[in-house]
């Protein structure tokens, strides 16, 4: 039997006459005793996964890139379809031309590749297209043109041909790398963003720039939306923001991600939705795919009310819980102690800490559209195992429940030694930890100070 990579684990399926081998290529086989023959059945690749694209008018396949290769993946299957390797090199941009004839991918080796997508053969090699690699690659959809941007800011304008590749245009306006590249419908306009800041927006025809976006942030991805009339961008101020393409002015902006840059983004076809990727946690379960590794994709709705968490927003009521619904909605609606919970930065101290894992699973399915009645209900019944005080169903004072879960989440989590949260003994100071289990930094630098505000509301109360 041979295998790709070295195994690193073994394992039998149970009473059957199967096991199970994984690889540190990120590869698991599956093989019968009987027959002594491998055969694959899950695989990913080894790095990040730098960008995704699905081919026009194509569901079913989609390619990605990463370090060392490129992947066509079958979605009906979730199998790899196609392996395209270049080693010692990263592919950071990845593009199918509109007829679906050709790959082509940006690499940081400086070169543009192109790859025949039912084969994996190479067509074409461009040589030194950008001296500090090739960050961002687009096709416009007469197939005759490529735009690339590179790590020197630069953005080249390239014709194509059927054995020749030739530079046409030279464009110099960014002095970062350029990020991201999209190209509007009828190829005569496009639109580039840059880490240095900056969100150019080109006429295609003149070769000359028709607006520029100034941003305080690290511009990370941009898309059209259908109309073409706006612009919509993201990067490492967490935002999301429409531009109106005319004049350049910001029309509205929402913030899309709780602590980490969003790095890519696309929208749907009518422009009900977009999604957005935010580097930060695995796959959601609803949104169905994502554009990197390790990322929690999140479904924005752009109608009537553009930007807003399409979340859901209610906790069902188990007994007289409203004052435990209550404090699990403020520390939902906390951001960072959110993100803390729902992306997992956090370390258990001990084997259990089971009443820290049920409130993240909870405020995990309230931002992931993944709520049901018997979650809550789990983490009510967890609560009542461990303090005697929350049983059955009677109603209890918020604020005391507020300090008895912040008080258990520090027995959980506590101790310092990359334990992520400490708490003093009487709740009044408390620190984060760089957790080294995720390898995150902590939530904020310096020790914060737990404040109590009571709020009293009267009904039919009369002011003399």
């Amino acid at each position: 039997m041979r295998v790709e990579g070295a195994v690193t684990s073994l394992t039998c399926r149970g009473q059957d006459d199967q096991f199970f081998i994984g690889t540190n290529k990120c590869q698991m086989y599956r093989s019968a005793y009987a027959t002594f023959k491998e055969e694959l059945v899950a695989v990913c690749h080894t790095e990040a996964v730098n960008d995704i694209v699905f081919p026009e008018g194509h569901s079913d396949l989609f390619v990605t890139c990463s370090t060392n290769d490129i992947r066509v993946w079958y979605t009906p299957e979730r199998l790899e379809r196609l392996r395209v390797t270049v080693p010692n090199v990263t592919c950071h941009a990845v593009e199918v031309t509109r007829d679906g004839m050709v790959i082509i991918s940006a690499w940081n080796d400086g070169k543009i590749r192109a790859f025949v997508p039912a084969t994996g053969e190479p067509m074409y090699e461009i040589n030194n297209a950008h001296n500090l690699g090739v960050t961002a690659i687009a096709a416009t959809s007469d197939c005759k043109q490529i735009i690339s941007g590179g790590g020197d800011g630069q953005v080249r304008i390239w014709n194509i041909g059927e054995k020749t590749q030739k530079l046409r245009e030279v464009l110099k306006e960014h002095r970062g790398a350029v990020s991201c590249i999209k190209i509007n419908k009828n190829d005569k306009e496009g639109v580039t963003a840059s880490l240095d800041g900056t969100c150019v927006i080109w006429d295609l025809v003149r070769y000359v720039r028709k607006q520029m976006i100034l941003d305080n942030t690290l511009f990370k991805c941009v898309c059209y939306h259908p109309g073409e009339y706006q612009i919509i961008t993201s990067g490492t101020d967490r935002k999301i923001v429409y531009w109106e393409v005319l004049d350049g002015s910001a029309i509205r902006e929402v913030q899309g991600s709780l602590s980490s840059s969003i790095n890519g983004m696309d929208i749907t076809s009518d422009g009900a939705s977009f999604v957005t990727d935010s580097m930060l946690w695995a796959l959601s379960a609803r949104a169905g795919f994502t554009s990197s590794a390790a990322a929690l994709a999140v479904v924005w709705k752009a109608g009537a009310n553009p930007g807003m968490w399409d979340r859901h927003n209610g906790l069902r009521n188990h007994g007289n819980t409203c004052f435990m619904n209550a404090v699990v909605q403020c520390l939902s609606n906390t951001a960072p102690l959110a993100e803390f919970l729902a992306l997992g930065r956090y370390r258990a101290r001990g084997a259990r800490a089971e009443v820290t894992h049920r409130l993240a699973a909870l405020v995990r399915a309230l931002w992931t559209r993944d709520y049901t009645p018997q979650l809550s209900a789990e983490f009510k019944n967890i609560v009542s195992e461990h303090s005697a005080q929350f049983r059955g169903n009677a109603q209890h004072d918020a604020l005391e429940f507020l300090l008895w879960l912040l008080d258990r989440m520090h027995e959980d989590l506590g101790g310092g030694g990359g334990q992520a949260l400490s708490l003093d003994a009487n709740l009044l100071w408390g620190h984060t930890e760089r957790c080294e289990t995720f390898d995150n930094p902590p939530l904020c630098q310096e020790n914060f100070k737990v404040q109590l505000l009571e709020v009293w509301g009267f009904q039919n109360a009369q002011v003399p």
